[in-house]
């Protein structure tokens, strides 16, 4: 035993940790063995959660007469369906992890609200609870019974209604710009008095040490007479109107609505807890039918103390930011790719979930979240970017990807988490899937000597041996994409190596780099068999071709990575019988409540994976694709969000960020290529369509979608007696062939005023057709 063994036994021992390390230690034997057992930054993140949770457990199950945030009061509550036990848990929020980000267009933080108005505009930091009380009832939003949250004008601009007998409070929350002090959240609180007689109301504004994943340290809060509260050392809160009373409080005391009838007004509180809260009040008086209202405001991840920052807050106007904001969001949801569709809840939905994935670009990279996942990854950015290239935000995918080579080590590994090995192949088919989409090979030339690095590492990482071992010149095992299961052989890795190498070839022969070209060619080639060899190994095994997780693994839901291999990587005939049998197994075991239910890790319904299984059916020509996507959609919050996993009994979020961006990402893609797809050569429409999208009257609209053909603009109009496709193509390098997929089957059809006879549902034209029509069935 070395002295640092030796060292790390002696402290475990100390502090009877000893059997803690021999459980640790079989987790890893769970798996195969493998370089790092878990990524770094993971393990940062976890330890940080944990100690969230702990901290959780101890303040909320000891502190019942706070205010909580609504994820709380339901989950700590014996009588409510979310309810979860205590006993040696975790305490996180594992029942309604929702919450949807705001922000501006070029902004690196997104506050988030919660679907009850609190706000968190410090990332992970403090939220502003605001609460109303009358002579008749007091309006706590996060125990209130009657919510209603929407988007204003599908913007990332949130308000929130909760509805009480005699008060109604609504919220409106959004971030801009103030000249001088960069992004703020202006938050404006309006109270209606619903009654026939006058009310006295105290509206309060209260600083929580808390947020929605769970407790935010607050050490100290002070409120200065300029007219703005100091939080932990920096500007938090600033007010347009001087309050009526400033009230705070300490842990030892308690929460600040426990004196908000007593005499306290303190303007100054430290709490070494880090529990501090306090509140801003005003006093109303409200005639019958009226409303009155106050606004706050919240320098974003706070503000240095400067005079000169209150100032320019208390010089701006509320209707000139809330109008240039929301036209600001207009414009970038009006870029790019646009639709027109007959299911009115789809076509908002693509228009919504444009804007928050713009919201969650931040310049050098798109982070999968707002909250819990403001981080990079390879991994999830491949969606994410690809998602900006498909909608027409080609500028801004590019400044993503213009920084991959930085994020490379010597030996050619794209690094953003340790252990990996499917980051090489998704930055080479990101990078290269933008040279596509945009036809830029200057792009491409600049990014080669970075692909060709990436390449190279990949043949060099794979696992070549002469045995005849399942995983015999397979990638490393490792942790791969973390939900698929204990450490393994991931084929999750090797279909994004391969897609890698086939890209990288393509790549190299378009720019002319015979070496490498001739070198990829022959990589790929043998990556393929090796991996069709071990999937025969499997077959074997389980007696029916099949994709498991890995060749090791018995069937079970981390055999969803392996159908990578379809969607996005194209790697395989989507209707081939080891794909057949994948996606038969994964809807008939894997499936709760009409969605992918992940078992590992996320313990949910899974969105973004759930839409890869619509992806499959969409390649597949079945309608099943949009039967998926439409239980999502119902599946979404009233802000159109989605979290990463889906609590089967909540339907709250049980699983990472509240807001998941991939979740976004998936979401346009999928909508993107069940209207127009490429299929190698052939530009395909309307792969998968509702059929009663093409009734009388109906109307199929897309503009400006890119392609890997040029831009492509097209619409199709339900007649009395005939469904008509007009094509406004603006090709770049045109398709081979043009498809438009239609819902039933069709014997003829007038192809630019000439008759062709048609057997089934696929009209197959040359690409400069300009008009297809069809007999209605």
């Amino acid at each position: 035993m070395g002295i640092k063994d030796f060292v790390i036994d002696k402290i475990l021992g100390r502090f009877h940790l000893t059997q803690a390390k021999t459980l640790l230690e079989h987790v890893a034997k769970l798996g195969q063995p493998s370089e790092h057992a878990i990524p770094a930054d993971l393990v940062g993140m976890l330890a940080r959660e944990a100690a969230r949770g702990v901290m959780n457990t101890q303040f909320f199950q000891s502190n019942r007469d706070w205010i909580f945030p609504y994820w709380a009061e339901r989950q700590y509550d014996p009588t409510d369906r979310a309810f979860v036990p205590r006993i040696m848990a975790v305490g996180l929020n594992c029942t309604h992890r929702n919450w949807v980000g705001i922000g501006t267009t070029d902004g690196k933080i997104e506050p988030v609200v919660d679907p009850r108005g609190l706000v968190t505009p410090w990332l992970d930091g403090w939220s502003l609870d605001t609460w109303v009380e009358g002579p008749r009832e007091t309006i706590y939003p996060s125990r209130a019974n009657t919510v209603r949250q929407s988007t204003i004008d599908a913007a990332p601009m949130i308000r929130t209604l909760i509805s009480g007998d005699s008060l109604l409070l609504e919220l409106e929350t959004f971030a801009t710009r103030l000249r001088g002090i960069d992004e703020v959240v202006l938050h404006r609180a309006r109270v209606q008095n619903l009654s026939d007689t006058p009310q006295d109301v105290r509206l309060r504004f209260a600083v929580r040490p808390y947020n929605p994943e769970g407790v935010a340290l607050v050490h100290a809060i002070r409120y200065l007479p300029e007219g703005y509260l100091i939080v932990n050392d920096r500007i938090a809160v600033v007010t347009t109107t001087e309050p009526d009373r400033i009230v705070c409080s300490d842990l030892r005391i308690g929460d600040c609505a426990q004196l908000a009838d007593k005499p306290d007004a303190r303007t100054e509180v430290r709490c070494d807890s880090g529990l501090a809260s306090a509140f801003l009040e005003y006093a109303l008086s409200i005639p019958p039918g009226s409303v009155a209202h106050r606004n706050v405001v919240m320098p974003v991840d706070g503000a240095p103390r400067s005079m000169r920052v209150v100032s320019e807050v208390r010089r701006f106007d509320y209707r000139d930011q809330r109008t240039r904001a929301k036209s600001r969001w207009h414009e970038i949801a009006d870029e790019g790719m646009n639709v027109e569709l007959p299911d009115e809840r789809v076509a908002q939905s693509f228009v919504l979930n444009k804007s928050y994935l713009r919201l969650l670009d931040d310049g050098e990279t798109i982070n999968p979240g707002p909250l819990t996942y403001h981080h990079f990854w390879f991994r999830d950015s491949a969606f994410l970017v690809a998602a900006l290239d498909k909608m027409g935000y080609t500028a801004s995918a590019r400044r993503k990807l213009i920084d991959y080579p930085s994020k490379q080590k010597s030996d050619g590994f794209y690094l953003s988490q340790e252990g990996e090995w499917d980051s090489n192949g998704q930055a080479i088919w990101t990078l290269v899937e933008h040279a596509r989409m945009t036809g830029d090979h200057d792009f491409l030339r600049a990014m080669f000597d970075s692909i060709r690095q990436a390449a190279y590492w990949i043949e060099n990482k794979r696992q070549t041996t002469k045995s005849d071992t399942p995983h015999s010149s397979l990638l490393p095992p490792g942790p791969s994409a973390e939900h698929l299961g204990p450490n393994d052989y991931f084929y999750w890795d090797d279909w994004w190596g391969l897609a890698g190498l086939r890209d990288a070839t393509w790549a190299a022969e378009l720019l002319g780099e015979r070496t490498p070209w001739l070198d990829f060619e022959k990589y790929e080639q043998s990556f393929r068999e090796d991996i069709m060899k071990s999937l025969r190994h499997v077959e074997t095994r389980l007696g029916r071709p099949i994709l498991t997780a890995s060749p090791y693994r018995r069937f079970d839901s981390g055999a969803i990575g392996s159908i990578a291999c379809v969607y996005p990587l194209r790697l395989m005939d989507p209707r081939s019988a080891i794909v057949e049998n994948t996606l038969t197994e994964l809807r008939e075991k894997c499936f709760v409540n009409g969605g992918f239910f992940q078992d590992m890790v996320h313990a949910g319904v899974n969105v973004y994976l759930t839409l890869h299984v619509a992806q499959m059916h969409l390649s597949r020509r079945e309608a099943a694709a949009w039967t998926l996507a439409q239980n999502l959609l119902d599946r979404a919050t009233q802000v159109g969000t989605w979290p990463e996993a889906i609590h089967p009994q909540t339907g709250g979020g049980c699983m990472g960020d509240g807001h998941h961006g991939w979740a976004v990402a998936d979401w346009l893609l999928f909508v993107r290529n069940a209207l127009l797809v490429e299929e190698g050569d052939v530009l395909a429409i309307t792969p998968v369509v509702p059929s009663e999208w093409l009734s009388w009257g109906k109307r199929i609209g897309v503009t400006n979608a890119p392609t890997h053909f040029g831009t492509v603009s097209y619409e199709i109009e339900g007649m009395r007696g005939e469904i008509v496709l007009t094509m406004k193509p603006s090709y770049r390098t045109a398709p081979r062939l043009l498809t438009w997929t239609l819902p039933f089957d069709i014997r003829e059809a007038l192809v630019d005023d000439r008759a062709m006879t048609i057997n089934g549902r696929v009209v197959a034209v040359p690409a400069g057709t300009t008009r297809i029509r069809v007999p209605r069935p």
